[in-house]
């Protein structure tokens, strides 16, 4: 079963036997035991998650039945998860948060496109806390990744913006993956683009 994680879930039972002798129903949902009917919140808990409910009868026999329940989600619905987590102040960085829905913005770009684009430029707007190393890769799927430069990949950061130029290669998804952070703090940017110059 696949929910998104911006619909409230919730389950529900019904014995299909009316004369079942179904004293009680449990329900674990990820190890937390929850009545029929509860709200579940999943926002910002994609992934795989099991649903065990057990029937318990007059005598104390049991029966259970496990459901496994892949909660999705997509680019817009993280930057409005990290929106109303800035707004609560959940974020002791605001910069971070920036950096993380200027990255989400470029990959919602490409997934509204739904096509692949030529692209040989990016160019990154580095907060105090930068990285050291890194790489930029690219994809036309979420599951195959290729380095946009040879030396393994490995870019070195430098402060401010920077401009990593490359041979011109089409791609649907751009990945940063931070190696080593400048500083004690993570990785933050202030923007995040993707451009073709030709």
């Amino acid at each position: 079963m696949t929910v998104p994680e911006s619909e409230p879930f919730s389950f529900t039972w019904e014995a299909l036997d009316p004369d079942s002798g179904i004293a009680d129903v449990k329900a674990v949902f990820d190890r937390g035991t929850y009545q029929q009917g509860t709200t579940i919140d999943l926002t910002g808990k994609p992934g795989k998650h099991q649903l065990e409910i057990t029937a318990i009868d007059m005598v104390g026999n049991t029966t259970k039945k496990s459901f496994m329940i892949e909660v999705t989600t997509s680019a817009n619905e993280m930057i409005k998860l990290v929106t109303r987590l800035e707004e609560a102040g959940e974020f002791s960085n605001h910069g971070n948060a920036r950096a993380l829905q200027a990255h989400l913005e470029t990959v919602k770009k490409f997934q509204e496109k739904g096509e692949t684009k030529g692209i040989d430029t990016v160019v990154i707007d580095w907060e105090a806390a930068r990285a050291k190393t890194f790489k930029i890769l690219v994809g036309s799927d979420k599951e195959q990744w290729t380095n946009v430069i040879d030396n393994d990949g490995i870019i070195e950061g430098i402060d401010g913006k920077q401009t990593i130029r490359f041979n011109p290669t089409t791609a649907r998804y751009v990945k940063f993956q931070g190696i080593q952070r400048a500083t004690v703090y993570g990785y933050s940017f202030y923007e995040f683009e993707v451009h073709k110059r030709f």
